[in-house]
């Protein structure tokens, strides 16, 4: 059943007639019982969601069976004519029987692992394939031929992440991506290959690489997710001083072949996320547009960087062995301002103490350690820039209580535009990770 939001959402924008479907976890549990009834479908849980107002509707499940987890995505059209084209495509090459059509809702279901942006990812996930993709992409890897195949991240039409495990152990992480995504990554991985690891840093290299198939294979670089100390038991050490360190000797290694990370680009970033929000919550778009054109200026006015910066630094991308740190998934990396990296990582930590999952005490010692460790390796004050970045990484993360689908979306997401608004106020100094409430609006009664 849709919730008062989804609802509410579904009703105006009425160019997506599936919207309401994709959405709604019990009618697509309905739907895809009807499609594939031998599969013994009993629940769903949401694993992604694409929203673009007015034009599409993505939504990853995952469901359970008998036999195990089935992944598989819903998708709404704007217009018919997409969903009707593709399922026919998928008809004429013979895996129509993955793909459920439902004309009136504009609406389609592919079964993993259909995915028309991914094609390599069939061939990836049979064993026989697989061994002829990794001979081909990896040739001195010769174990890989052999190798099992785990799923890590799905996110439909745009990226899959997997690990390549050989006798139980793990060996490489595989990385097949979109025709957007894919022109970064390959530059990323070849200017990886000319990084210097050392005491402070690991990185992982990539062993194996298809342009044609936008396939990627790394070594594996085994390690604790920063995530899970995160959120763990505040008295144990803190390893957040060696990952500044980490950070800030991954920002002195020469960019290379990376991509310059313009300052237009980041304005246009701003923009962006405040449309999205508006997307999603019309009466927010004023107060939206209004703190990312603040945002815009004050990037368009800052003097261009160029260091190697890694582009989506967060708790995901660290792992963490004995005093050990590797930064890991530089997809997004390129050369530019390294507070971009700082206030990527702290905007996560702002929306974890607004979400209830990070206590704010906790949240700010994680960031001081963070830049005390940063700014001690690389004998340097703290980037300037750096609460500027926080609220434009913050901004970019309001609608992801819609994507999360938690069911008071509406007003985590003003409660984080109202803190990005708070942070571009002072702009100076240690974030004070201060929950905010949503304002409350006049009765018209």
């Amino acid at each position: 059943m849709l919730s008062d939001p989804d609802r509410a959402l579904a009703a105006r924008d009425t160019a997506l007639p599936g919207l309401g479907l994709v959405l709604d976890r019990e009618a697509i549990l309905d739907a895809v019982c009807m499609a594939w009834p031998d599969d013994g479908i009993t629940s769903l849980e949401t694993s992604y969601l694409r929203y673009k107002p007015g034009t599409n509707c993505l939504v990853g499940y995952r469901a359970r069976t008998p036999r195990g987890p089935l992944r598989f995505h819903a998708k709404a059209f704007a217009d018919a004519r997409d969903a009707v084209r593709q399922a026919g495509k998928a008809a004429k090459a013979g895996t129509g029987a993955g793909i459920c059509l439902i004309e009136e809702r504009r609406s389609l279901l592919r079964r993993f692992p259909l995915d028309r942006r991914l094609p390599a990812l069939a061939a990836l996930v049979d064993a026989e394939a697989r061994g002829l993709l990794m001979s081909a992409l990896a040739p001195e890897a010769l174990e890989l031929r052999r190798a099992e195949l785990e799923t890590l991240h799905y996110k439909p039409e745009r990226r899959y992440v997997g690990k390549l495990s050989v006798d139980g152990g793990a060996r490489a992480i595989v990385k097949l991506y979109d025709e957007r995504d894919f022109p970064n990554a390959w530059r990323s991985a070849k200017a990886i290959r000319d990084f210097t690891a050392s005491e402070r840093l690991r990185v992982s290299r990539a062993i194996g690489r298809s342009k044609q198939q936008r396939v990627i294979v790394s070594r594996w670089i085994p390690g604790d997710p920063l995530n899970a100390w995160l959120h763990g038991p505040a008295h144990e050490p803190s390893p957040m001083r060696p990952v500044g360190a980490a950070l800030a000797a991954f920002h002195r290694q020469a960019p290379g072949s990376l991509a310059p990370v313009m300052r237009e680009q980041e304005a246009m970033a701003a923009l962006a996320a405040a449309d999205a929000v508006a997307g999603l919550q019309p009466r927010l778009a004023h107060l939206a547009q209004r703190l990312a054109s603040r945002m815009a200026s004050a990037l368009l006015a800052a003097p261009g960087q160029h260091p190697c910066i890694h582009g989506d630094f967060s708790a995901d991308q660290i792992l963490l062995d004995a005093d050990r740190v590797a930064i890991i998934d530089y997809d997004q990396a390129g050369s530019g301002d390294p507070a971009a990296d700082l206030g990527s990582f702290i905007a996560r930590l702002e929306d974890d103490c607004l979400a209830g999952r990070l206590a704010s005490a906790r949240a700010e010692e994680i960031a001081a350690d963070l830049i005390e460790g940063y700014c001690r390796e690389g004998r340097c004050a703290r980037p300037v820039r750096t609460d500027l970045y926080v609220a434009a990484g913050l901004l970019r993360l309001a609608p992801e209580a819609f994507r999360r689908r938690e069911c008071n979306w509406p007003e985590r997401i003003e409660q984080t535009l109202l803190r990005v608004e708070h942070l571009l106020r002072g702009q100076t100094g240690r974030p004070s990770f201060e929950p905010h409430a949503p304002r409350r609006r006049r009765s018209t009664a």
